[in-house]
């Protein structure tokens, strides 16, 4: 289970900051060459004609990320931030995570692990599972929930853990996550690469942190 968790731990994190960079840049080329900006004059228009459209859009794209895998909505961020503003575009992201990870716990729980060994691959589900149960302590749940994926959410429903401390720990582990890629959309839109590269930097320390004390952990209880 260690072994598991550092070579995912650190291959995600290595893809998503060398996205995030390379992201950077591409945002900067295309909006010099005038892309970026008939894509929001196109989006804007639609956003003009039916607001609540848009919004559905953007919250049913948050959440269906979560179910397929992590920051995959993460693109769309600054372009929503440009639409709606920082307030409404984290409302909106948070909102669709919680709301794709609490589907993900009612997947888990209700369709059972044929369906969840599909969707994650039965390597993913087989060690989650071994790792999550519904006496696992909420330090060690959370340390699981943020040290991994969101889609974890298909386990926890799965091994029946409290679908409330789900619920508790999910919005603990978003917040601070929505918060950041919001942020960190707004330096990208204004081509500011050292709090874009800090903010990103951060959550995944963050992240690398959790992973490092939820192994920790399992060392201890294992050696028990």
């Amino acid at each position: 289970m260690r072994e598991f968790l550092i070579k995912h731990r650190i291959s995600e994190l290595v893809l998503f900051m060398t996205l995030a960079i390379t992201g950077f840049w591409l945002w900067e080329f295309f909006e010099s060459e005038g892309l970026i900006g008939r894509l929001i004059e196109y989006l804007s228009r639609l956003a003009e004609k039916n607001q609540t459209r848009a919004g559905l859009l953007f919250f049913s794209f948050s959440a269906l990320s979560v179910l397929l895998g992590p920051f995959t909505s993460s693109p769309i961020v600054p372009v929503g931030v440009i639409i709606w503003g920082k307030s409404i575009t984290f409302l909106l992201l948070i909102s669709g995570w919680v709301s794709g990870s609490m589907l993900a716990y009612g997947i888990g729980k209700i369709f059972g692990y044929p369906l969840v060994s599909r969707i994650l691959t039965k390597e993913k589900a087989d060690e989650w599972r071994g790792f999550v149960s519904k006496r696992v302590t909420f330090l060690m749940a959370f340390l699981f929930r943020l040290g991994l994926p969101a889609e974890t959410g298909y386990v926890f429903g799965l091994v029946g853990y409290s679908v409330w401390k789900y619920l508790l720990l999910t919005i603990l582990v978003e917040l601070p996550v929505a918060l950041v890629i919001v942020f960190a959309s707004g330096a990208l839109i204004e081509n500011d690469f050292i709090v874009f590269s800090g903010l990103l930097s951060g959550i995944l320390g963050v992240f690398a942190l959790a992973a490092y004390f939820l192994r920790k952990k399992s060392k201890q209880a294992t050696s028990l």
